[in-house]
């Protein structure tokens, strides 16, 4: 137990100097650096292994590949953008396909600071994409892409009961 403990304490440390050398490369939330480290620092000093304080929750979705995190918070100028789609039942699995490729396909795009797809916890048909740019002309840019195009024909052929989408100007708040 004691080795365990050890084990965790050292881990936790190689996490807190990995976050601590991203942080100089890249501009981040230091605040939120300072927490994860303390609770990486806690957790390893009173719990049982740290492995198991990591293990992500699970998803209602297969596809763990659809969230990733290229920023930590949205800057004054970026175009954030929030989609609201009710997926018919019918065609979840040509939905879940179609999002997983445009959603790796945006990531890769050179504006695309973020793309994450959620579904809902009280309607298994509702799905919302937070996707963040750095500008309008990489949101534009997105729309042009040919990943987007099948999102685009999935709604018009009635793959989606109803679809919202909110675009937004990024502000900085203290």
């Amino acid at each position: 137990t004691a080795r365990r403990e050890e084990k965790s304490i050292q881990n936790s440390a190689e996490e807190a100097r990995r976050l601590t050398q991203y942080s100089q490369k890249r501009e981040v939330n230091y605040t939120m650096i300072f927490t994860r480290t303390l609770a990486l620092i806690a957790t390893a000093a009173i719990s049982a292994p740290l492995a198991s304080a990591f293990v992500p929750p699970a998803t209602t979705l297969s596809r763990n590949a659809l969230s990733a995190q290229k920023t930590s918070s949205i800057k004054a100028g970026e175009i954030g953008i929030i989609v609201e789609a009710d997926v018919v039942p019918e065609r979840m699995d040509e939905f879940l396909e179609m999002i997983e490729n445009n959603a790796k396909g945006s990531r890769q795009e050179p504006g695309c600071l973020r793309f994450d797809v959620l579904q809902s916890n009280d309607d298994p048909n509702k799905f919302f994409f937070y996707e963040v740019y750095a500008d309008a002309d990489a949101a534009a840019f997105h729309r042009e892409q040919p990943h987007f195009k099948p999102w685009t024909e999935f709604k018009e052929s009635g793959g989606v009961s109803s679809s919202v989408s909110k675009k937004m100007t990024g502000v900085f708040l203290p």
